[in-house]
């Protein structure tokens, strides 16, 4: 069965759904955009010249309720270049299990996951890191809730120049502002010195995801500050009715890589996230 690649209308729901979609477009000069199979739609980008078609950064999941099939058929046949990192859990889970049967994954990537219950989120954690949150607590922060703003934009991007990072990650302050359509909600915390370090979670039901995060330079925030963040904006994703969070991967897809281990620490499970990549020659 082919697929139909077309604009996200009607707007996609999920948490990486017409909103996020959106504005990740505008930040890589793409083209938002839906690829539907059997009453499936997947939340996809598409790209000028070749046409290649790539999911969003982060963890979209399949919507509609037809059988996944159709969808994982249509991708393995595809006459366009195209790569899919899915969620996790859920039927992105589900559609990568299929994609699997048929296509070996191009990469695979641990992801820390926090499922969300009643209770404080930070009793979860193992003991080091409720430690840090304690200490972290001890300093005095002041801890800001809100609207996703240019302030944490602005941390982040100094963040990204002392890592030399790649340009993909310098988020504009457009690309911040529309995330607030998205459940964006920023965390700040702020020392005797201004603010010291931020979060943004991306926020909806059942699902949320810790999506970016940046720490002052110099002078150092309090020590335990990120585990303080994540705590608070875990209670943040419980409130709002969502049962699971992405914590997300680390740098590398080691198993062992440090910031994968930082993460690992308050996540109630790790879980396997392959990665799909077609060339567009279809189906080998």
């Amino acid at each position: 069965m082919s697929a139909t690649l077309s604009s996200d209308r009607p707007p996609l729901t999920g948490l990486y759904g017409s909103a996020y979609l959106a504005a990740c477009a505008r930040h890589e000069a793409v083209r938002p955009a839906s690829l539907a199979a059997g009453g499936v739609r997947l939340p996809v980008l598409v790209a000028d010249g070749d046409g290649a078609i790539a999911t969003p950064y982060g963890y979209p999941q399949p919507e509609g309720d037809g059988p996944l099939e159709p969808l994982r058929d249509a991708a393995l046949t595809c006459s366009r270049p195209w790569r899919a990192a899915l969620a996790p859990i859920g039927r992105g889970a589900e559609l990568a299990v299929l994609l699997a049967e048929r296509l070996t994954p191009a990469a695979s990537r641990p992801i820390a996951v926090h499922d969300l219950d009643g209770g404080a989120p930070a009793d979860r954690f193992s003991s080091g890191a409720r430690s840090m949150v304690r200490r972290a607590g001890r300093a005095g922060p002041r801890l800001e809730r809100g609207a996703v703003t240019g302030v944490f934009g602005t941390l982040y991007r100094t963040a990204m120049d002392v890592l030399d990072a790649d340009p993909l990650y310098r988020f504009g302050d457009d690309y911040f502002a529309a995330l607030n359509a998205a459940g964006g909600v920023q965390l700040l915390l702020h020392d005797e010195h201004g603010v010291a370090a931020g979060a943004v979670f991306l926020i909806g039901a059942p699902e949320a995801s810790y999506h970016l995060s940046a720490r002052r330079p110099d002078p150092p925030p309090p020590p335990g500050a990120a585990n303080l963040l994540i705590a608070e904006g875990l209670e943040l994703c419980r409130d709002a009715g969502a049962a699971v969070c992405y914590l997300g991967g680390g740098t590398s897809t080691a198993a062992d890589d440090p910031l994968l281990a930082f993460k690992r620490a308050m996540a109630t499970r790790v879980v396997d996230r392959p990665v799909f990549a077609g060339s567009g020659a279809g189906a080998a």
